[in-house]
């Protein structure tokens, strides 16, 4: 109530009821209550409640606009970071932080609560945040324009390249992306082929005869040979290159045992790149 008479939502003339008061008594005017000290200028000076200023609620109306240059920056370079869970965690998280101690400032400030409830949800605590303060709905329609721009810009040309796929080259053959990409195919294809007869056991097969001279070696490894992983491709090389396929060789650095020569090749697609792995 106080806080409703600093921000002038209510004023000497408003009807108000106490709970104290018997349920058939009617209600009287501000002014003729106890309430009535708070209406003067000296109390308005003491009891003025905190400010709530709009730094935090422009940006998150604009974050989605400040992100779009680090998410396109990130995925037009095919940098792992884009593309890990960390990173798809983190980003919510820290937009709901910013949400969250613009919500305490607000109850701080003795206006409410209600937006504590919703800054998990960026729109419908800008909404609620709007209503709680009286300010209108500037940064919910702000911040709904930048998240159309974000989504039109990084799904439409910087990601997914449906509107203009050009645009994005190609990765190279020693790109992280490709690299990381490479290990996980490499590791997918020692898990699988576990037998003689698969194409990866085969090469590993072949390559532990030549370098130790005997394929007992391999008889003895072969328990194992679902446990090994690429540490490390090195010696990567840029065999042909065309508009949209490039064709490369690299080495790989098992967890274990003699390293392997290994053929990949990216090609561009709708929407992305894929990354095929050949042994060699």
């Amino acid at each position: 109530m106080i806080v409703a008479i600093m921000d002038r939502d209510i004023g000497p003339d408003t009807q108000v009821w106490n709970t104290s008061w018997a349920e058939e008594a009617p209600t009287k005017p501000l002014r003729d209550t106890e309430l009535s000290d708070y209406l003067t200028s000296d109390a308005r000076e003491k009891y003025a409640p905190k400010p709530v200023t709009d730094r935090l609620a422009w940006l998150l109306a604009l974050f989605p606009v400040a992100f779009l240059f680090i998410d396109s920056a990130l995925i037009y370079s095919y940098s792992p970071i884009a593309f890990s869970n960390g990173y798809l965690f983190a980003v919510p998280i820290l937009y709901s932080l910013i949400a969250l101690v613009d919500a305490l400032s607000i109850r701080d400030s003795g206006r409410g609560k209600t937006p504590l409830y919703w800054f998990w949800i960026i729109p419908v605590y800008l909404a609620v945040r709007a209503k709680t303060l009286k300010r209108g709905m500037r940064f919910f329609w702000i911040w709904l324009v930048s998240s159309v721009l974000y989504g039109v810009v990084v799904f439409g040309i910087v990601d997914g390249g449906y509107l203009m796929p050009s645009l994005r080259p190609l990765p190279s053959c020693s790109s992280p992306m490709v690299i990381d990409t490479n290990k996980r195919l490499f590791d997918d294809a020692m898990r699988k082929n576990r037998n003689s007869y698969g194409s990866m056991i085969r090469s590993l097969q072949n390559a532990l005869s030549s370098e130790y001279g005997s394929a007992d070696y391999y008889s003895a490894y072969s328990h194992v040979s679902h446990s090994v992983k690429a540490a490390d491709i090195v010696n990567i090389q840029q065999i042909t290159e065309t508009q949209d396929t490039r064709s490369c060789q690299g080495v790989v650095i098992p967890s274990r045992g003699p390293r392997m020569m290994i053929d990949y090749s990216i090609t561009r697609r709708a929407g992305g790149v894929d990354i095929e792995m050949h042994s060699r």
